[in-house]
Order: structure tokens, then C-alpha cells, then sequence
């Protein structure tokens, strides 16, 4: 995406998960990003969430608007994040989910944490928690 506008970027994240979902049919899939991909992510979940069988945002910056999406999404976040507003984006996620019953949010969150792990031993468990999560679909 790094020609792209924002508008761009996010048709060619839809028309990828378009392909691949018709390529690889009926696989589960799934979208995962990491800081300021997440926007991204949002918006296109917001205008295409077909075929998605859930998301996963690794310290999601927010995209400005609340997730409207209607999958299952887990987000990770850090308590001392410098870039995204920890107890507003909690919040932000909390009220998102409560306005949608469709918009299942799960928060894994880590109290020594900033906008990326630090701690190894913190890194293995988010990747434990995501491999479990995707283990639900």
C-alpha cells in the first residue's frame, strides 16, 4: 500500500479477500493486522465482510469511526500504548459491541505493554491466545 491512498488501499485489501476467498472456497478466512493497518482492516470490514470468518488487530490504531463490522474480531492491545489511547479504545471497543450483537469483540490486553511487545514471554502468549482464538472457527 505504499503508493496507495486510503481509498485504494482499502478496495485492494476487499478485492484480495475477494480472490482469495473465491480461490480457496469454502476455506475460513481471516484478516490480521498489525498498528496502522487496522484502519484499513475496518474499513473494509465495514464495506465487505463476506466470507470473513473473523479478525485479529495487533495494537489497532484507530480508524477514526467505531467498528461497525459484523464478525467476530479479537483485539490486542497494550496498557502504555503511546499511539492509540488504551482506556479510550477499550471503550470505544466495548460500546462498539455493545450498539451490535453481531460484533462479537474479544480484547486481550497486556498490563507492561506499549504499542509493541517488549517482553518475549508476552509476544508467545498473544501468539497462543490468537492460535486459540482461530481455534473457535
Amino acid at each position: 500500500f505504499y503508493n496507495y491512498d486510503y481509498p485504494e488501499a482499502v478496495s485492494d485489501v476487499v478485492a484480495w479477500k475477494n480472490y482469495l476467498s473465491e480461490l480457496y472456497q469454502p476455506s475460513r478466512l481471516f484478516y490480521l493486522t498489525y498498528s496502522s493497518g487496522n484502519p484499513i482492516m475496518e474499513q473494509a470490514l465495514s464495506l465487505d465482510n463476506h466470507n470473513l470468518t473473523a479478525s485479529i488487530s495487533y495494537f489497532g490504531i484507530p480508524s477514526g469511526s467505531l467498528p461497525t463490522h459484523k464478525i467476530p474480531s479479537l483485539y490486542i492491545l497494550g496498557k502504555y500504548d503511546d499511539r492509540v489511547k488504551f482506556c479510550d479504545r477499550i471503550e470505544e471497543l466495548k460500546y462498539a459491541s455493545k450498539m451490535n450483537a453481531e460484533n462479537n469483540v474479544e480484547l486481550l490486553t497486556y498490563e507492561n505493554e506499549g504499542h509493541f511487545f517488549k517482553k518475549t514471554e508476552n509476544l508467545q502468549n498473544s501468539i497462543q491466545k490468537v492460535i486459540q482464538y482461530l481455534g473457535k472457527f
